[in-house]
């Protein structure tokens, strides 16, 4: 299969329309375009001249030799493939250009690649923009699980700053994921703090082992990461995912008692709000402590909202979002109740890959 991976350098990823014409001007035919403003994974047939590629999409998209990097799969392993454990992954928020970026260490070789990648793009108007940078409000993001153990709590996934978003916010993230333990307890307001943490995908099992530490398996349901605690002594576990801020961060904590296995599905639904609080990535939040929007992106990889200092969150009213209003309890939002049987434990309807 041909492909290149374009990615992000100094200016936005171009369009699928323009991708897609800037490739049939050069030889090929597009038939995906996968990814979001960090990077693009486009699948195409034919012969593709690099050269006359990307000089097309420079002229059809507007760019320079220096907005974008080209990884070709066709003619030579990138450097991105590798195959030794150790692929590379991109998150980016966007503030109108001037916003954070990170590059984030992880993956599984070429299957990095394949890693999907979410977007939420939030639009404002310089009036809400000012507004909020005066007011020093944050933006906070939340991520939604599914498990059938209880005792279950969200915990904020990103905080991001006044510096972080501005009239235009492309909010981006890939599936990667990470196992924790941890010797915080699960209270509200308080911070849970992984003592160890580990690379895992769905379908594999973090085995316990005393002092909290452990290694990797493959076993347990395809959907889902499991946390089996091998010794007697309780701790809190939970799944971290790499954030739209770039960092990777707890999204959820669970207790993990003796001997127990819990089962925990990663939902692509994220709720959003802005606050004046300050509040540290981690900690446990019961209450949305400002109005929210909790959007679902579990049957697409792109999402559109909009936000207003005085009328608060609009997406046009589809059924994928809900308001989320102020001091509602958000742990039914974000920790769904799963049928509690051994090895089905979610529900594919949910899930990233269902």
């Amino acid at each position: 299969m041909n492909f290149v991976i374009i990615e992000k350098n100094q200016a936005s990823i171009p369009s699928s329309q323009d991708i897609t014409k800037a490739v049939s001007e050069s030889g090929g035919a597009v038939t995906t375009v996968q990814g979001g403003n960090a990077s693009k994974r486009v699948d195409y047939t034919g012969t593709v001249n690099h050269t006359v590629f990307e000089n097309k999409l420079i002229q059809v998209a507007k760019g320079k030799r220096t907005s974008w990097n080209f990884d070709w799969a066709d003619a030579e392993v990138s450097r991105h493939a590798n195959g030794n454990g150790n692929g590379n992954g991109n998150v980016s928020v966007n503030g109108n250009g001037n916003g954070l970026s990170a590059r984030a260490a992880g993956g599984i070789g070429v299957g990095q690649l394949e890693a999907t990648q979410y977007e939420i793009d939030i639009t404002m108007s310089p009036a809400t923009v000012t507004a909020l940078v005066t007011g020093n409000y944050n933006l906070y993001g939340f991520k939604a699980v599914q498990a059938a153990q209880g005792g279950g709590a969200p915990l904020v996934w990103f905080q991001l700053p006044t510096t972080g978003y501005s009239t235009l916010t492309q909010l981006t993230w890939s599936v990667q994921y990470q196992a924790y333990t941890s010797n915080s307890n699960i209270i509200p307001s308080g911070r849970v703090v992984a003592s160890f943490a580990t690379d895992i995908d769905l379908g594999q099992t973090l085995n316990v082992q005393a002092g909290g530490v452990g290694d990797v398996t493959q076993a347990g349901p395809p959907q889902a990461i499991s946390i089996h605690n091998t010794t007697t002594t309780p701790f809190t576990c939970g799944i971290s995912q790499q954030a739209a801020d770039g960092s990777t961060n707890p999204m959820c904590a669970f207790p993990l008692y003796g001997q127990q296995l819990d089962v925990v599905a990663p939902i692509e639904k994220v709720l959003l709000l802005f606050s004046t609080l300050p509040v540290n990535t981690g900690t446990v939040i019961e209450q949305a402590y400002s109005p929210g929007v909790l959007v679902d992106l579990t049957s697409t990889n792109q999402r559109a909202v909009s936000y207003d200092i005085n009328l608060g969150w609009s997406w046009g009213g589809y059924s994928w979002a809900q308001p989320v209003g102020a001091s509602e309890n958000i742990i039914p939002l974000l920790i769904e109740t799963a049928a509690a049987q051994a090895g089905a434990a979610v529900e594919p309807r949910s899930l990233v890959f269902g």
